[in-house]
């Protein structure tokens, strides 16, 4: 135990505290980044992945800064059966928020075109809504994640349109076990990141919050602080995994083998 609590920021505090009685800060780096470094593939492309399914998720808490989107595509490699995940992110930030006096970064991503820049004083809609039917278009979408709280009629207008939107609120329960195992895959080489620096800074900043029993929910560490893309690598994954595993039970006992 004590070997693991060394290599991973999240399991640290609690070891301290529990095992060593030591007290600790409740909230503490949740991800090592040196392994999400390691994942990370700046020449993976998202035309590899024409057809295949995936699973997406949308984070937009205030129109007025970043807003992130992610999106997950199972895989397994030639001649091995043990499941890896890719991973692709895609951002958003108004045009008013492209400040050199106020984050160089934010220019520095949007000249890059690893941040879009969208016209006006807030995020727009349509931008994120154009993203989404062109990635329905090219993949076989089987779910969008949301947050009610903040997406609410954009998620039912898409529902509308018969695209697979699925509330994922952001509670500890939903949360937690998608964020421990995004921490497993990145330490067992099976997740494959775009290499995007936006999502490396919301990693970076992602802390763990942990109750009596172990759960943990991501948060950032101070309002100003950016976990957008971050969060939502933890719900495409929550929902490719879910997914995963409801096909396994449908397989599970005597079922007849279902064909569709």
């Amino acid at each position: 135990m004590a070997t693991q609590a060394q290599a991973s920021p999240a399991l640290k505090n609690a070891f301290m505290t529990r095992h060593l009685n030591i007290w600790v800060r409740a909230d503490s780096a949740l991800f090592d980044i040196s392994y999400w470094n390691r994942c990370g593939n700046p020449k993976m492309r998202l035309e590899e992945f024409e057809g295949q399914p995936c699973f997406a998720a949308i984070d937009m808490a205030m129109r007025v800064d970043l807003a992130a989107a992610s999106l997950v595509f199972p895989f397994c490699e030639d001649g091995e059966n043990t499941i890896k995940y890719a991973v692709f992110h895609k951002c958003w930030l108004p045009e008013s928020a492209v400040d050199p006096y106020q984050n160089p970064l934010y220019v520095e991503w949007v000249e890059k075109g690893f941040i879009e820049a969208t016209t006006g004083e807030i995020t727009d809609y349509a931008a994120i809504e154009q993203w989404l039917r062109e990635v329905a278009s090219r993949f076989d979408l089987r779910a969008c994640g949301y947050d009610p709280y903040a997406l609410m009629q954009f998620s039912q207008e898409m529902t509308n349109d018969g695209y697979p939107m699925l509330e994922f609120r952001m509670t500890t329960r939903n949360l937690s076990e998608p964020t421990k195992m995004l921490d497993a895959l990145m330490r067992a080489g099976r997740l494959e990141q775009d290499a995007n620096p936006v999502a490396r800074l919301c990693v970076g900043n992602v802390v763990g919050h942990y109750d009596a029993r172990g759960n943990v929910y991501p948060r950032k560490p101070r309002i100003e602080a950016k976990i957008d893309a971050a969060i939502t690598t933890i719900m495409s994954l929550g929902l490719s995994i879910a997914a995963e595993a409801e096909s396994q039970q449908i397989y599970a006992g005597d079922r007849e083998l279902l064909v569709w």
